[in-house]
């Protein structure tokens, strides 16, 4: 008569099997988790590029028929800071860096800075301190 129950063997063949669905599963589910927190900051950094050419927009004559710098030809740039998109409702005042794991409302200053590539276009950098704004004095 056989005792109710799982022999040593059987107990071993599931542990090998279950040790290699781990090792199979766990490698791709923290590659997800990493992409995933890729595309968090990512989307993070699109939200404030999109925020920033809004304003950059909206306050142009600002930036381009100003004495105190020149923002008009290529290799021009200009810094927006986080807390004037803020200011004025470009960006809502309560953001998380998911980078760096911080409300940016509460950690310092951050700019973004807007450059004028060679087709015209522009392109945004964002910097987690404050920048002073360029010394594109016109002359």
């Amino acid at each position: 008569m056989r005792k109710k129950g799982f022999t040593l063997i059987e107990l071993l063949g599931v542990f090998t099997i279950l040790a290699v669905i781990l090792l199979i599963a766990v490698p791709s589910v923290t590659g997800l988790l990493k992409k995933q927190k890729e595309n968090q900051y990512q989307s993070f950094l699109d939200n404030i590029f999109l925020a920033t050419e809004a304003y950059l927009q909206s306050h142009l004559e600002e930036y381009t028929e100003n004495d105190s710098y020149h923002f008009a030809e290529a290799g021009d740039y200009v810094h927006i800071y986080l807390e004037e998109l803020m200011e004025h409702k470009f960006l809502n005042s309560n953001i998380y860096d998911p980078k760096n794991k911080t409300n940016i409302k509460n950690e310092g200053d951050y700019t973004v800075r807007v450059t004028i590539q060679q087709d015209l276009t522009y392109h945004y950098e964002l910097f987690p301190e404050k920048l002073e704004q360029p010394n594109n004095k016109i002359e």
